[in-house]
């Protein structure tokens, strides 16, 4: 299939593009100069007199609410009913809150998904958790919990969170 002249052509464009490549294919610093001085030291200017926050400062209009278990309460039998409202999700109908039951010392007793609803921003969930034997109880036979809920607000890392404590029998 390759004929003898093809075969030197092959050769000189592979030392042509290898030519290209070692050399930065032109790049050079004359393109890179403004008025002002070299044109990244200027960007960086202008996003310090941005009014733009960076996205990890900046603020989101969700607001992650929990009208039941209020703060305090006590729950027993296995199971936590979460009732809530994310106003101002970015994606409702798609948006996932997260809730977890965490100890006081960190051990995850459960945890639960639920969709923010599209019309009214609410969501609900259960919880089942078990405590085993060997966990540090009160007096009363309590363990002290967080309900820690949260919903991703982007795929940059940003989220909205909120945390209810709670004693779990």
């Amino acid at each position: 299939m390759l004929k003898h002249g093809s075969k030197i052509s092959a050769w000189m464009l592979i030392v042509v593009f290898c030519a290209f490549a070692f050399a930065g294919c032109g790049n050079t610093n004359t393109n890179d100069e403004t008025a002002d001085g070299p044109a990244e030291s200027q960007q960086t200017q202008e996003m310090e007199n941005s009014d733009e926050l960076a996205p990890e400062k900046e603020k989101t209009d969700a607001k992650l609410t929990v009208s039941t278990p209020t703060t305090d309460s006590t729950v027993e039998g296995g199971k936590l009913e979460v009732i809530g409202k994310a106003e101002g999700a970015p994606n409702p109908g798609k948006d996932k809150v997260h809730m977890e039951l965490v100890t006081k010392s960190g051990e995850k007793l459960g945890e639960a998904d639920s969709l923010v609803a599209d019309l009214d921003y609410e969501f609900s969930g259960e919880i089942k958790y078990e405590i085993s034997d060997n966990m540090k109880k009160n007096d009363d036979g309590t363990i002290d919990a967080e309900l820690r809920i949260y919903i991703e607000m982007d795929n940059d890392g940003r989220r909205e969170e909120t945390t209810v404590k709670l004693k779990v029998k």
